[in-house]
């Protein structure tokens, strides 16, 4: 059953795509209300968090507790390919990187429209491939919600084409996966989904893909190949209009010989775990650290 907090969360998202509906904002407004509301929530004392550079690649390195010389998780952060930075998911990407005892390296790759693909996997890739050659080894652990998702889950692909070494594991939260918009959820839960619409989505979608096919599978991992990936866990809310996104592709890695696991959380939304007030949220970043602790 939901929580009354969680709630009251989508009740407030509702208004506020409401409104947003009736009067778009420019996309320089939108992207400062999104870091100024990641900045409402305070991430803990404990936390390092060090700004850094891999590869050419602005990050932040964000280390828990004890964790100082434990394994890296490379995280991607969401926001739609055009909004968004590791300063509006620290406090995410803190709560999972402490559930799993690693640190955290999260790039601050270029956005859309101004950097479309393939900006923000060149960037990733550079960040991989810069943590390789410092220490001789691949990032643990890979992860990412819901851009961020779909990004890490082409970086997978782009690795082993590139036949790179691959992290042990990935873990993805509502994974944007299919940028064709092509799911029959993108229609059957838009008037559930309290926080995307797919109107917005197509915009960000043409912002990103610019004159690149949206089916090319660095674009839209669902349409690649996906044999040879690493253990996944995907996590979706059951309200989303992203659900098919996170479903089909469980479904097609497990058919091409994948570890795949799907996780829905009941009556939830795009990205619940981000809300640190929630009870599902936290039981949902120990998911996800839990499983990515298990192949340190």
């Amino acid at each position: 059953m939901t929580s009354p907090a969680a709630s009251e969360i989508m009740a407030m998202l509702r208004a506020d795509r409401a409104a947003n509906s009736q009067t778009p904002l420019a996309l320089a407004v939108r992207r400062s209300r999104f870091e100024e509301r990641a900045r409402l929530v305070p991430i803990p004392a404990t936390l390092s968090v060090i700004p850094t550079d891999f590869g050419g690649v602005r990050c932040d390195v964000l280390t828990p507790p004890g964790a100082s010389e434990a394994p890296t998780m490379l995280y991607l952060h969401g926001g739609a390919y055009c909004l968004g930075s590791p300063r509006s998911h620290r406090e995410l990407i803190g709560r999972i990187a402490h559930a799993a005892g690693m640190k955290a390296v999260a790039p601050d790759y270029r956005l859309a429209p101004e950097h479309p693909f393939p900006a923000a996997l060149d960037d990733a890739m550079s960040v991989y491939g810069a943590i390789l050659e410092s220490t001789g080894a691949p990032p643990t652990a890979l992860a990412g919600d819901s851009a961020g998702g779909g990004l890490a889950l082409a970086l997978l692909v782009a690795l082993r084409d590139r036949k790179l070494p691959t992290p042990r594991a990935a873990a993805v939260i509502s994974p944007w996966t299919d940028l064709t918009l092509s799911g029959a959820s993108m229609i059957q839960r838009a008037s559930l989904d309290p926080y995307l619409s797919p109107d917005s989505l197509e915009k960000s979608a043409a912002a990103y893909a610019g004159d690149t096919s949206r089916r090319d599978p660095l674009i839209s991992p669902l349409f690649a190949n996906l044999a040879g990936l690493p253990p996944l866990l995907v996590e979706v809310g059951s309200l989303e209009i992203l659900f098919d996104d996170a479903a089909r592709f469980v479904d097609r890695a497990r058919a091409a010989g994948c570890d795949a696991r799907l996780v829905v959380g009941d009556q939830l939304f795009h990205i619940y775990h981000g809300f640190p007030t929630l009870p599902e949220a936290r039981d949902g970043t120990d998911r996800v650290g839990g499983f990515l602790a298990r192949f340190r």
